[in-house]
């Protein structure tokens, strides 16, 4: 019998673990670390004595869809990630979401256990769910953290992490590495107001006046009056946090995220606190000073005003007061990609080009290219596909035709309404409207659906309406 290279190092990495079947499961965040742990340590010294050919896949991030393609793939694929990152998303508390058990059943991952109806799922149950899953995939995984992709000298790919360690890929890299990082009010700010607003934000920083929403529930910020730019879900929790630290008013600059109103625990938060809520609609695009009577007390100001009329029924006849401390939770930036992509493209030209399921038109990936200055496509580098949040923003330079985008816009529609449609809670309705495209939902379904249409090598140019 002849045994590839891989497959010698598949067999070398179960010996190390001293037992093959026995690892398969875990049933608590600490026992699937653990596990993940060793096994990220047995792969590690596997590599070190591995020669010959490189493996013809690998996986960047650890995220829901990262391990939903895992789980569709054949287990000698390489997925790089970090056993510690689900625990670092203190500002996570609960996901929006009542029910995942569709989309986890549909992806072949471990159900997270539902709460009471109407309830958040906490996110410790997701947390089990994920990495129970990437456990149960039996994938080659190393626990190497953020790295970054470069051509490889062979036409192939070069992973390399922060310590210097490398891997070659010769086949395709799926990227699974969830949001960037946040956007800030600058970035938002249009000239000729964008100076004032630098200056402006540069203040409240040196003064401690100004805090990312990743960092609200972990850390809320502890003042009479908070504004919060922003309201989607992060926005929401941040609202919470700073009532339960005594804020008696918090002011909230922004739109509703769409998906939020379905969610029964968002109804209940808005009834609770409607009293201290003064929402103002619209999205913030302005930042300004009003000088104060010493440094660190000058006025915040707002789309121009110090004091706006508050929009909410429940507020509607109050002005938001002088705000204390500055929240921004204005999403996260989509006019990069994702750095993987970017050091992978070398300074080349990246072209995004959706990839649709053949029988649904649903997104569920986007491929990546790379472009020599005369537009042709550049050879000497394999297939790079982007899954999850990762693939539900078009960056500013990226390269797309307009049927394309129109494609693009359309599959993620349908995704999130497939997934939308198997997590029912709502039986009148006959769906549920809680998974927003950059959800949990929404990255469970891409990555298992294009593991299984790229293990089965079925065709994903084209697609028949259903």
């Amino acid at each position: 019998m002849n045994t590839s290279p891989i497959q010698w190092l598949s067999l070398g990495v179960c010996l190390a673990l001293a037992a093959c079947g026995d690892s398969s499961d875990c049933k608590s965040i600490s026992g699937c670390q653990e596990l993940l742990a060793k096994r990220a340590s047995a792969e590690e010294a596997a590599l070190t004595r591995a020669s010959g050919s490189p493996r013809d896949m690998a996986i960047i991030g650890d995220g829901v869809g990262g391990i939903a393609a895992a789980t569709n793939l054949p287990p000698t694929v390489r997925v790089y990630g970090d056993t510690s990152f689900w625990l670092r998303l203190n500002d996570l508390p609960a996901v929006w979401q009542t029910t995942l058990s569709g989309s986890y059943a549909d992806a072949g991952l471990p159900v997270p256990g539902n709460p009471v109806v109407g309830q958040r799922i906490p996110r410790d149950s997701v947390i089990l769910a994920n990495l129970r899953g990437l456990v149960r995939s039996g994938a080659a995984y190393l626990a190497r953290g953020r790295v970054i992709v470069t051509p490889g000298a062979s036409g192939d790919w070069t992973i390399t992490d922060t310590k210097g360690r490398s891997e070659s890929i010769a086949g395709p890299i799926i990227v699974s590495t969830g949001v960037s990082r946040p956007v800030t009010i600058t970035e938002m700010v249009k000239k000729p107001f964008k100076q004032a607003a630098d200056s402006a934000r540069l203040e409240l920083l040196k003064a401690g006046r100004l805090r990312t929403g990743d960092l609200c529930v972990e850390n809320a910020p502890v003042a009479n009056i908070v504004g919060i730019l922003g309201a989607g879900g992060s926005a929401a929790d941040c609202v919470v946090a700073v009532i339960a630290k005594g804020a008696t008013q918090v002011v909230v600059w922004g739109n509703v995220d769409a998906n939020l109103p379905y969610s029964d625990a968002f109804n209940d938060l808005v009834t609770k606190y409607s009293t201290k809520i003064c929402l103002i609609n619209g999205l913030a695009n302005t930042l300004s000073l009003q000088p104060g009577a010493n440094q660190g007390s000058a006025t915040i100001v707002v789309n121009g005003f110090a004091s706006p009329q508050c929009e909410n029924p429940a507020s509607r006849h109050l002005a938001a007061g002088k705000v204390d401390q500055l929240v921004e939770s204005l999403g996260r930036l989509v006019s990069e990609p994702p750095l993987v992509v970017t050091t992978a493209a070398a300074k080349s030209r990246i072209k995004y080009t959706p990839v649709l399921e053949p029988n649904t038109c649903a997104l569920i990936a986007v491929s990546v290219t790379f472009l020599k200055p005369d537009s042709t496509p550049l050879e000497d580098r394999p297939p790079m596909y982007l899954i999850g949040a990762a693939a539900t923003w078009i960056p500013d330079s990226a390269v797309i035709g307009p049927v394309d985008r129109m494609l693009f816009s359309g599959g993620l529609n349908i995704t999130t309404a497939m997934v939308n449609r198997i997590n029912v809670t709502n039986s009148k309705l006959g769906q549920t409207f809680e998974n927003p495209p950059q959800g949990f939902g929404v990255a469970a379904y891409m990555g298992s659906h294009f593991a299984r249409h790229w293990s089965a090598k079925m065709p994903m140019a084209k697609c028949q309406q259903p």
